[in-house]
């Protein structure tokens, strides 16, 4: 949704997730600075066009953008991976017609300090929301390809969705970034905001980013349209933010008090930080059970079926999980 809203700033140009640091780079186990062969260089480029232009569950093969990659590349002083993602963000956003970048990957909170190292004049946003809603997005999210009227994910991207949800494994994970993000609050680049108050007041919330990021804020920034949920069809002939989403989790066909419980007894400090309530809940005992007997299969599952996105599956647990 802010990714949405920054692209209709007529500077700004909003990348699809490219997962780049947590994906592509990976694979050999990004150091800025390294230098890669240009078969790997061209690789790379060819990933991140896809994953740009056609979404990474695009089959389209790479010679489409074989014209692109070479240019890029033909640009490229120095062959590091770093120098490689930045030539192409550059390209990208001019190809665009706009002149400053947004990315939105939300796995970039574990790789702020390589990208801090290997980018100038990069700003990190944080957006921080209820840890309820934020499962009860990941529960229903293999819901998207029928709700979004697309067709595009793979029914192995559906399993892996479904795979990726457990209410501890979520809870575990949002804590974690809650601790990155607070880490991090000292850097003059980073801010933090909450999911609540950009949905609540947008102009407010919107012009005090635009201030510290420099740039001009326009009106027509919160004139996006009704999508992305995992709980609703795409509305896209309604636009502006949509304040009913806030707490779905507490709604017939939500979260359950069990996984309320859970979720509770794991982010409930840095819950209270924030100012989230705690709900007074009673976990079902034989829920609880299931859910504690479902933990490991789950988990099991998830690695194996995130080990086609990611050069080494357990890079990325260890950063998301602080292990």
């Amino acid at each position: 949704m802010l990714g949405r809203v920054f692209n209709n700033h007529p500077k700004v140009h909003t990348f699809k997730e490219l997962h780049f640091f947590d994906a592509i780079a990976s694979a050999d186990i990004y150091t800025a600075g390294d230098k890669v062969s240009i078969e790997k260089a061209s690789s790379a480029l060819n990933k991140l066009f896809r994953n740009e232009r056609d979404g990474m569950y695009s089959k389209i093969g790479y010679e489409k953008y074989a014209a692109d990659t070479d240019a890029v590349i033909a640009h490229v002083e120095r062959k590091d991976l770093a120098s490689i993602y930045s030539s192409f963000i550059d390209f990208e956003t001019r190809s665009n017609g706009k002149s400053i970048a947004c990315k939105q990957t939300p796995y970039y909170l574990s790789y702020v300090p390589e990208i801090s190292g290997s980018m100038a004049n990069v700003y990190f946003i944080y957006l921080v929301r209820d840890p309820r809603a934020v499962a009860l997005s990941q529960k229903n999210r293999w819901r998207r390809n029928s709700l979004s009227g697309s067709n595009h994910p793979l029914f192995k991207e559906v399993v892996r969705s479904w795979a990726n949800y457990h209410p501890y494994i979520t809870s575990k994970i949002w804590v974690n970034c809650e601790r990155k993000a607070n880490a991090y609050a000292d850097m003059s680049n980073f801010r933090k905001i909450t999911y609540e108050e950009l949905v609540d007041e947008p102009v407010g919330t919107l012009n005090g980013l635009c201030e510290w990021l420099d740039i001009d804020f326009e009106p027509t920034m919160v004139d996006i349209p009704f999508v992305g949920s995992s709980m609703k069809t795409d509305q896209s002939d309604k636009t502006g933010t949509d304040k009913s989403r806030i707490n779905a989790w507490k709604e017939s066909g939500g979260l359950s008090d069990t996984e309320i419980s859970i979720i509770q007894k794991v982010s409930g400090t840095e819950m209270q930080s924030l100012g989230y309530d705690i709900e007074p809940v009673q976990a079902n005992v034989l829920k609880k059970i299931a859910a504690s007997m479902s933990l490991c299969v789950k988990a099991l599952l998830s690695i194996c079926l995130n080990m086609y996105r990611s050069g080494n599956p357990l890079i990325l647990i260890k950063r998301r999980l602080n292990l």
